[in-house]
């Protein structure tokens, strides 16, 4: 029986710096077993490509900060129902995003670099709840 060797993980990742983007487009052309199939300098721009290339893993960093909070909630929930296979990695500050996550990673800054602080599996549905209200509030505004 012939076994397939396993394919590289495909990664979209959504960055509004420049800088940043080219650094992880280095770093990943290294990397063993990933392969980047997509950098987006919006979230416009990355839920196009996404939704055309159907990566394994989106990786937002701060890609929501400069949007409001309801476009915000409009981009999480558009790419958590289209994508629904995908991983989505959010790096970010607000509260919110924990509704559209199943887990939460939380990292400080050390000198020398990130420092893993705590690991958080967040209760399946809290966050569905947390969607819910916020989506009902909107409507009735």
């Amino acid at each position: 029986m012939d076994q397939q060797e396993p394919r590289d993980l495909e990664i979209v990742v959504i960055d509004d710096s420049e800088v940043v983007r080219e650094q992880l487009r280095r770093a990943f052309a290294e990397a063993e077993g990933l392969h980047l199939v997509g950098l987006a300098a919006s979230g416009d721009e990355g839920i196009e490509m996404a939704r055309s290339l159907r990566p394994d893993i989106i990786v937002l960093d701060e890609a929501t900060s400069a949007l409001d909070p309801t476009s915000q909630d409009t981009l999480m929930e558009l790419l958590t129902k289209e994508l629904d296979a995908t991983t989505i990695v959010s790096v970010g500050h607000r509260p919110e995003l924990e509704a559209f996550h199943t887990r939460k990673i939380v990292l400080e800054r050390h000198r020398g670099g990130a420092k893993f602080i705590t690991d958080l599996r967040l209760r399946q549905g809290r966050g569905q709840r947390l969607l819910e209200r916020m989506l009902r509030r909107k409507a009735a505004a």
